[in-house]
């Protein structure tokens, strides 16, 4: 939001913080998820927050500090996401998450509660963030260390568009 807080996470320590820079006041929060890192806020002043320890996405209302947790979707027993980053698409305000662990990109649309999962071409693939293009597609890029590590072993920048459908509408 637009009140000059700083706003940051503490990804082992399991924290989440903002310093006031007229007073340089530091107020800091137990997370309520494990492992918080690359937070973004909406345009209703909401922070999300990527839980990267047990697969979460966290809702904060930072007036009060009132959160809500959002479960990630599993697809095998015993394998949670991971989610590294992620962004707020600018026209639509659904949270685009990335992650490390399943090969896969998601969408989670705060109106609904609801997870939309998409698979990455590539088995492999570590990406780092997410971003926008000016016609709305959500892009992120792989990029492992090695990169011979990636199927095919070329680093790439993914981008899905999606089609209006009745059921996201």
């Amino acid at each position: 939001p637009n009140t000059g807080m700083v706003w940051y996470s503490r990804l082992f320590g399991d924290k989440i913080g903002r310093i006031d820079p007229a007073t340089l006041e530091v107020t800091e929060y137990d997370s309520p998820v494990r492992g918080p890192r690359r937070m973004r806020f909406d345009a209703d002043g909401i922070l999300w927050v990527t839980g990267y320890s047990d697969g979460d996405l966290l809702r904060v209302d930072p007036d009060g500090f009132k959160s809500k947790i959002y479960p990630m979707p599993e697809f095998a027993a015993g394998f949670r996401p991971a989610p590294y980053a992620l962004g707020v698409h600018p026209d639509t305000g659904d949270i685009w998450i990335n992650e490390n662990m399943t090969d896969r990109i998601y969408r989670f649309i705060p109106s609904e509660e609801r997870y939309v999962v998409y698979p990455v071409p590539l088995s492999g693939t570590y990406t780092r963030d997410m971003d926008f293009t000016a016609d709305g597609q959500a892009c992120t890029s792989n990029n492992p260390v090695p990169a011979t590590a990636l199927e095919g072993g070329v680093l790439q920048v993914i981008c899905i568009h999606v089609q209006p459908s009745a059921q996201d509408a």
